[in-house]
């Protein structure tokens, strides 16, 4: 059974619709050159980063101007179990050479915020 090692809590508010980046917290593309292929419903992966699209579960009658997203990372020592409640899961790799990752806004119209970055206790390496 894997053990969780360590988790942090971070979010961002984006307009309905904007994009952000999960990905090496020492910047970076997260899909070099070309776009990063589509792994799941609002969600590209590329080589090191994920890119994540802000959207509603329903529409609702009130105009939303900011959405705030919730990001929880979590290091295990191995693979955890899926939970039921997960509706998406995706398997595949990314190469994260700082060490840590961060949360970023994919493209923004203002002075970029500062997000904190969550250590994964290894340099150099593809998870």
């Amino acid at each position: 059974m894997a053990n969780l090692l360590a988790s942090m809590v971070d979010e961002i508010s984006l307009s309905l619709g904007g994009h952000f980046v999960i990905s090496d917290a020492s910047g970076g593309d997260p899909g070099p050159g070309d776009v990063a292929p589509r792994v799941g419903p609002g969600i590209y992966a590329g080589p090191s980063g994920l890119i994540l699209t802000s959207r509603l579960p329903f529409r609702t009658s009130r105009m939303v101007e900011e959405n705030e997203h919730f990001v929880r990372y979590e290091l295990w020592d191995g693979t955890p179990e899926a939970l039921e409640s997960w509706e998406v899961l995706w398997n595949g790799e990314l190469r994260i050479d700082s060490g840590a990752i961060a949360l970023s806004e994919y493209i923004s119209e203002h002075e970029p915020e500062e997000f904190e970055p969550f250590d994964l206790g290894e340099t150099g390496v593809s998870w």
